[in-house]
């Protein structure tokens, strides 16, 4: 539907603890993860297919060659012909992850070279520093939430929590700072209470954590 030269978009909010999947005009696939926004048009026109988001989603790209597949973030574009990737952008993570499945894709955008990514690479943003890397991944930690599973290895305790307040509809507090860079992994599914959960980070004795309600406070274990 295109009124003139003008594409008509609908927008998708994504709640706290929520989770959904679509398609797109082209057949294109995405799930997106909660607390996400995706603005995507009610159809493609034109010479290319472009989507915004904000949050994290994870897309299978129906091949086109002739127009390219563009996911605009705050901080950089990823165009691919057809794929499948993951991209977290969210306001409140230190940085933004593209992880590509399969296929090829091209980051690039203000103060971001282009760079192309090959299947199991991830590229790295640090919104605060700038820095850039690509760094191999194994992408079933990353795309677990699409199967409705946490996963997670040797990931910063503030990241991990992140992804919990997303999806519980809680709020972190840190009694200690340096708590935030200690390193966890553990493997459950997100239908799991959070009660289990918090008590796997307390299993080795390294922190505490304090659950009143919807708040959570965290402090050093010994």
């Amino acid at each position: 539907k295109v009124q003139g030269e003008e594409l008509v978009y609908n927008t998708m909010r994504i709640p706290v603890g929520g989770f959904y999947q679509l398609a797109l005009s082209d057949g294109s696939k995405v799930w997106l993860n909660s607390m996400t926004e995706l603005r995507f048009p009610v159809a493609f026109t034109g010479e290319e297919r472009k989507v915004y988001l904000t949050g994290e989603a994870y897309f299978e790209v129906a091949k086109d060659a002739a127009r390219p597949f563009i996911v605009k973030t705050s901080h950089y574009n990823i165009e691919v012909l057809g794929t499948r990737f993951n991209v977290a952008d969210y306001d409140n993570d230190m940085s933004v992850h593209t992880t590509l499945v399969e296929g090829k894709v091209a980051v690039s955008g203000p103060g971001v070279r282009q760079r192309i990514l090959q299947p199991n690479e991830q590229f790295v943003l640090d919104k605060n520093t700038g820095k850039q890397e690509i760094k191999t991944v194994d992408v079933s930690y990353i795309v677990a939430w699409k199967d409705a599973g946490f996963r997670f290895r040797d990931v910063r305790l503030e990241d991990i929590m992140h992804a919990i307040e997303r999806w519980y509809d809680v709020t972190v507090f840190y009694e200690n700072q340096e708590v935030k860079d200690y390193r966890f992994g553990f493997n459950v599914g997100r239908d799991e209470s959070i009660d289990p959960i918090l008590r796997i980070f307390e299993a080795n004795g390294r922190i505490k954590i304090d659950r009143n309600g919807k708040v959570l406070r965290i402090r050093r274990g010994r």
